[in-house]
């Protein structure tokens, strides 16, 4: 823990340096993250991504920080706006499997149905997804 602490002094640091970078933003949530501090990772994710609209790795980040932190509404539509944005060099898989995880958790049985069924399409032997199927 003491060198996250020395690793976000110095990230901060950088972070007034350079208020406009992305990465330097990105890296700082990945350590508030790390540290459970969900509201601090959350802003810095949401910098991330503003200053950098293409930086799909903060947009899953924000996602998955916020389902972890029980905003599953909020994770929820997070993920469903990078599975809009038809990015190449993104695990739509993993994406889906996460999504029909909180559409579950909120009721929403016909959308994660949905979801793991388009898993299944291109993936028909994924267990996670077979699994997944047979509890909705």
């Amino acid at each position: 823990m003491q060198d996250l602490d020395q690793a976000l002094k110095y990230l901060e640091i950088a972070s007034k340096i350079k208020p406009k970078n992305a990465e330097v933003h990105y890296d700082v949530a990945l350590i508030y993250k790390a540290k459970a501090n969900y509201d601090k990772a959350i802003d810095e994710f949401k910098k991330a991504a503003k200053l950098q609209p293409t930086f799909v790795a903060a947009k899953l980040m924000l996602a998955e920080t916020y389902a972890q932190d029980g905003q599953t509404k909020k994770a929820i539509a997070y993920y469903e706006d990078i599975l809009k944005e038809k990015l190449e060099n993104i695990d739509n898989k993993r994406i889906r499997l996460n999504l029909v995880k909180l559409y579950k958790e909120n009721n929403q049985n016909k959308k994660a149905l949905e979801q793991v069924n388009k898993v299944l399409k291109t993936d028909p032997n994924n267990l996670e997804a077979k699994k997944l199927k047979e509890v909705i």
